[in-house]
């Protein structure tokens, strides 16, 4: 039926339909503030903000980020702003982890095919930022040492950081450059700090005569626009006092923070332990030994105690072997300190005095004061505890030390004169001489029968029944029975056999063909004995 009073309006069918429509499952539900209806457990593909792991703890955080290697790391903090405020790849990870990276890095990243890594400030840097024994070589890019390559460090490194020796002199780019030992800053050798070059200077025990180079660095530290620190501000007096607390190791880190105070800080002067100065050089150059080729050996100068280059020291002190390093190597010193010690004008007799002072100690074999008591055998006690007893232990078996200290016995045999009942010198024969010394030595050893030295006590002695006219045939009958004894001992054996020297051959070599020593090493032995 229509309506009078308007048309009827239009009803969907679809809002009769039977089948409801299905929710929208991308949209969270709404509730209203005051309904007491509780939330429906999220699906299982949403993740409550609590389990992100943005929102963990740190220190739960730091021990996950630790299990990873320094790459791992790294592109984790790189993804978000979070991650990059909280996590320090290079304080999480281990500096080896960090290296391997770098080498990995420089040889497989196109972004880097042509530069290469400094270990030091780690940046990768063009090859024209290094010196050339650092891009070459065991540390070159391509080098199968992984160890050797850790060790490379820049230019800039090298100079500013004190890797370089003061002083010393590096090739980069086809030209040598001179660390200047005053501003510290690495100029051409032809550019370098203003030289003057004095009159030569002798001095040492050798009479070495060396030309003294005084440097007048252009660039001094009231030059420098730089504020002072507190320990520069200190009045001189206070700061010795200060040094004289501190040790060797800590002194020379102190010297390496300005300028000035490495022109006023001298570790060995003002701390006094020259064990520590001793030590430390001896570390280095073991340390060092496997790093140094194509030549280049440094030396240690125990003047000043730095490892000086071939052109700092004199030919006949830098070729000083390594066996007498305990003898008179100490004694070594470079040109600086020799004009540093034995200039006229500009002597520092307090450096002199003290070097004098230095000598070796006869027990632990590390460097001392002549006058005080060694601290190396303070420190090494337990090794020194050690020798002593490996030492008693050697002289209870009573081995083969013996024969050395009866061929020591023998030498001083030798020495003493033969002389009459009246103090006066007898002439004796070679070989009488060496019979009775054979005797003694084997006596020592434990196989004569102990009448090699024979006196007027055992002449009477063997036969009572002897009258004072008879004494001395008696003895004479001993001494011949003595000697008789230890031939029988020996029998047929020479000398070489007793030194366990083999028979020389038409070839030179033994029965076992192993070659024969040389003849002076024989004779050496010989006169050992």
């Amino acid at each position: 039926m229509c309506s009078q009073d308007g048309p009827i309006p239009s009803v969907s069918v679809a809002a009769f339909s039977a089948t409801p429509s299905p929710p929208n499952l991308s949209k969270a539900p709404s509730f209203s503030p005051s309904s007491p209806s509780p939330s429906p457990s999220p699906s299982p593909s949403q993740s409550p903000s609590s389990c992100r792991l943005t929102s963990l703890p740190f220190e739960l955080l730091l021990g996950i980020t630790s299990l990873l290697d320094y790459g791992s790391v790294l592109r984790l903090s790189v993804t978000c702003h979070s991650f990059k405020q909280r996590l320090d790849p290079a304080a999480i990870c281990t500096v080896r982890s960090k290296i391997a990276f770098y080498q990995h890095a420089e040889r497989h990243f196109a972004q880097h095919a042509a530069k290469l890594v400094c270990f030091r400030c780690f940046r990768f840097l063009d090859p024209s930022q290094f010196s050339d024994l650092q891009r070459r070589g065991r540390r070159g890019k391509f080098s199968s040492h992984p160890d050797e390559r850790a060790k490379r460090f820049c230019w800039d490194c090298g100079v500013h950081r004190g890797l370089y020796t003061h002083g010393g002199r590096v090739r980069k780019g086809g030209l040598r450059y001179e660390i200047c030992p005053c501003c510290g800053e690495a100029t051409v050798v032809s550019r370098a700090c203003r030289l003057v070059v004095t009159e030569p200077v002798v001095g040492g025990d050798d009479g070495e005569a060396a030309a003294v180079i005084l440097r007048d660095c252009s660039r001094r530290d009231d030059m420098l626009p730089r504020r002072a620190s507190a320990l520069e501000k200190l009045p001189t007096e206070v700061l010795e006092r200060v040094m004289r607390v501190l040790g060797y190791h800590d002194l020379r880190a102190l010297k390496r923070v300005s300028r000035y105070l490495r022109r006023v800080v001298d570790p060995v002067k003002h701390s006094g332990d020259v064990y520590g100065a001793w030590e430390f050089m001896m570390e280095r150059l073991k340390k060092g030994a496997g790093e140094w080729y194509r030549g280049y050996s440094p030396r240690a100068c125990f003047g000043c105690f730095r490892l000086r280059s071939k052109e700092q020291i004199s030919w006949q002190q830098y070729d000083t072997t390594w066996p007498s390093m305990l003898r008179e190597t100490w004694r070594r010193r470079c040109w600086e300190c020799l004009r540093r010690f034995y200039h006229p004008v500009l002597a520092d007799v307090e450096a002199r005095e003290r070097f004098n002072r230095q000598g070796i100690c006869s027990r632990c074999r590390c460097l001392r004061y002549v006058d005080e008591d060694c601290a190396g055998c303070v420190a090494r006690a337990d090794v020194i505890a050690g020798w002593d007893k490996v030492k008693r232990e050697k002289l209870a078996n009573r081995g083969t030390y013996d024969l050395w200290d009866g061929a020591e016995k023998l030498v001083d045999w030798f020495d003493e004169p033969v002389v009459s009942s009246g103090g006066e010198p007898l002439p004796v024969q070679d070989d009488d001489v060496w019979d009775q010394g054979i005797g003694l030595w084997l006596d020592s050893v434990g196989l004569g029968n102990g009448d090699s030295s024979p006196s007027e006590e055992s002449a009477s002695s063997s036969d009572p029944a002897s009258t004072d006219g008879d004494s001395t045939g008696a003895g004479n009958s001993t001494a011949g029975a003595s000697q008789s004894s230890w031939q029988q001992l020996l029998g047929d054996l020479t000398i070489d056999d007793i030194l366990g020297i083999p028979e020389t051959m038409d070839n030179g070599e033994n029965s076992s063909g192993v070659p024969l020593w040389h003849e002076s090493m024989r004779e050496t032995t010989v006169l050992s004995l």
